[in-house]
C-alpha cells in the first residue's frame, strides 16, 4: 500500500542567499539568471512530498537500485557521467551528472549521506532551475520485501519554474503509486 503526504510553501530568499544559490548552481552547470541578485527578496516555490511503497526483494537488492551505480544500471535512457567517487569505497560523497537527450535536461546529483541498507540522501541540481532534495529510508519486511519511504523537497531557483515545482508536488503521488510494482518487476527480471 502506498501512502502520500504533500505540502507546499513559499521559500522567501534574501538576496545574499540567492546569490550563493546562484553561484553554487553555476559551479555545477545549472543555468540561472544573474538578475536575481539585484532583487531584495525573491519568492521561490517549494514543495515537500512523501510516499511509501513496498518492493519485493532483499534489502541489498532494493537498496542497490537507488545507489548512483544502481540508478545508472536501471535508467538506460539517461547518460551518466561520474564526476567524483570516493576512493574509500563509501557511497557518500559520490557526484554524478545524468542527462536525458530527449528532454534536454541535465541533473547533477550529490549523494550527501548513505547508510548501507538503511538510508540515502541526495541533493540534485536540475538545469531547468530546480533543486531537489531526496531522502530515502529502507526497512526490511517479512517475505523478502522492503518498505521504502521516499521524501522529496523541490525548490525553484528561477521564477519561471515555480509552476513546474507546484505541478511536481501535485503529481508526485500519481507518479509514485506504481513504484513498488515497477521496482519489484525490475528485480524479478534480473534474477
Amino acid at each position: 500500500m502506498n501512502h502520500y503526504r504533500i505540502s507546499t510553501t513559499k521559500a522567501l530568499v534574501q538576496s545574499k542567499l540567492s546569490c550563493r544559490i546562484i553561484f553554487l548552481a553555476l559551479l555545477i552547470s545549472a543555468p540561472v539568471s544573474n538578475g536575481a541578485c539585484a532583487q531584495d527578496e525573491i519568492q521561490f516555490e517549494q514543495i515537500t512530498a512523501e510516499t511509501s511503497y513496498r518492493i519485493g526483494g532483499s534489502i541489498e537488492e532494493v537498496f542497490n537500485l537507488f545507489t548512483p551505480r544502481g540508478r545508472e544500471s536501471r535508467l538506460g535512457n539517461w547518460t551518466f557521467e561520474f564526476i567524483h567517487e570516493p576512493e574509500n569505497g563509501s557511497l557518500s560523497g559520490t557526484v554524478f551528472r545524468q542527462s536525458h537527450n530527449a528532454a534536454d535536461v541535465v541533473q547533477t546529483w550529490i549523494l550527501n549521506e548513505s547508510e548501507y541498507g538503511k538510508s540515502l540522501r541526495y541533493s540534485t541540481f536540475i538545469s531547468v532551475g530546480e533543486i531537489l532534495e531526496t531522502d530515502m529510508s529502507f526497512t526490511p519486511l517479512e517475505a523478502d520485501s522492503v518498505e521504502v519511504i521516499h521524501r522529496v523537497r523541490a525548490t525553484a531557483t528561477e521564477n519561471d519554474i515555480n509552476a513546474a515545482v507546484r505541478d511536481y508536488g501535485r503529481q508526485f503521488p500519481d507518479h509514485s503509486k506504481n513504484n513498488g510494482d515497477v521496482y519489484s518487476r525490475i528485480l524479478r527480471d534480473r534474477r
